[in-house]
């Protein structure tokens, strides 16, 4: 008698989500990839709730754990304030790229609470429902990219000769500059073209993003 094929369980990709409200409305969520790394860098910010007495003993924590190749893969948020966790799923199993360059905005002091930083103009294309597309999309062109290619190339070199993946992000990191900033001109350029048609495509909903019109008209008023 054959054997029957078993059928492998299926990979799961989308973030876990747990959300719950304790004792004096305080709330706790944690969201994770299904597959965490061991080595995680954690990133927090706290500070008191200063909404009465009560709470003034409280400290309002939340916590950002990257991998070793940027990607957040875990939140945890505990305070007295109600979050936004429909947003905040979203952000997990991004790249920090994505992220308004989060690791490097935390290293620089640029970022004081987490909360206040994920509601922050920019943050709102990530929350539409048509983000993942773009990220698809953009990783694919850089895929066929020049000056993406000169970075792999150098990033595959050092674990090749070093054996050491931690350092060979920091290199990819330093070689691609803070916000793409030290990439080379071309690869700025499809990037930002790539931007520029995700959110033309969704001007209805991004409403508060200054885009160009066809045929040099105004553009939508908002933030740049």
């Amino acid at each position: 008698m054959d054997v029957a094929k078993k059928t492998p369980p299926p990979k799961f990709t989308m973030p876990k989500v747990f959300s719950s409200v304790w004792m004096e409305g305080m709330q706790y969520v944690h969201i994770n990839l299904p597959d965490v790394s061991a080595s995680l860098k954690s990133l927090t910010t706290e500070h008191a709730d200063g909404s009465n007495y009560w709470y003034m003993m409280m400290l309002i924590r939340f916590c950002l754990q990257f991998d070793e190749f940027g990607v957040l893969a875990t939140l945890t948020y505990l305070g007295t304030g109600a979050v936004e966790v429909s947003n905040l799923q979203c952000v997990v199993g991004l790249h920090e790229a994505y992220l308004n360059c989060a690791i490097s905005s935390f290293q620089q002091n640029l970022v004081s609470d987490w909360i206040s930083f994920f509601r922050e103009t920019w943050a709102s294309a990530i929350y539409h429902d048509r983000f993942q597309e773009f990220c698809v999309r953009l990783n694919t062109a850089l895929k066929y990219d020049e000056g993406i290619r000169i970075v792999v190339e150098a990033v595959k070199r050092h674990v090749a000769e070093t054996g050491d993946l931690k350092e060979a992000m920091e290199l990819a990191q330093a070689q691609a500059g803070r916000g793409g900033k030290a990439l080379m001109p071309t690869t700025k350029k499809m990037i930002e073209l790539n931007l520029l048609d995700y959110l033309s495509a969704n001007r209805e909903v991004l409403n508060m993003y200054f885009l160009p019109r066809a045929g040099g008209g105004g553009g939508n008023g908002g933030n740049t």
